[in-house]
């Protein structure tokens, strides 16, 4: 059963992630018709800048999370494939009770911003264009609270896989394989 649920909380923030790329698109064209119009008409889009900037922000924290349950951040495999894997559990227990600490961090001071940004109505810049800040940050604290959730799930993984075993490279089925009705076989 909790191969089944972490399958499809993987696939869900996954299709999740895909607002990320929508993002990069976004970015992208902004991006590119604000150098167009400032060098070609000496016009620059109003608060450009700003745009770029928030919507990188959401891009970042709609994909984050999947990639921590799907294939993992960043590890060093020069390093950690020498190990055993229960060293390498531990190792990633201790990686995701840090990532914990940091985002516990980041939520615990982002939620009085949201309330100062709410009730003040907090723009982007003073220019034309501008923009409310506040859903940027509701943004943040709900992904941070999210990751933190994905980190302790992905601490959970290692317990029920077992500490002493290796992870599969397929962290949604036991042992990599699983029957047509989705149950680990």
């Amino acid at each position: 059963m909790f191969y089944k649920l972490d399958k499809k909380l993987t696939k869900i923030f996954g299709k999740i992630s895909i607002l990320s790329g929508i993002f990069m698109i976004i970015i992208s064209f902004l991006a590119t018709a604000n150098v167009l119009t400032s060098k070609l008409f000496k016009w620059s889009i109003p608060a450009a800048n700003d745009w770029v900037t928030y919507l990188f922000l959401a891009a970042v924290y709609c994909s984050i999370v999947y990639v921590r349950l799907d294939t993992g951040l960043i590890a060093v495999d020069l390093l950690s494939s020498h190990y055993p894997p229960v060293v390498k559990n531990i190792l990633s227990i201790v990686a995701d009770g840090c990532g914990i600490a940091i985002f516990g961090a980041i939520f615990r001071y982002s939620i009085p911003l949201l309330q100062q940004n709410f009730k003040y109505h907090a723009m982007s810049s003073t220019a034309n264009g501008a923009f409310p800040l506040w859903p940027f940050n509701l943004i943040i604290i709900i992904f941070t609270l999210l990751m933190m959730l994905a980190m302790i799930w992905c601490i959970l993984r290692v317990f029920v896989n077992g500490i002493t075993r290796e992870i599969p490279k397929d962290v949604t089925t036991a042992d990599g394989l699983l029957s047509e009705e989705g149950e680990p076989l």
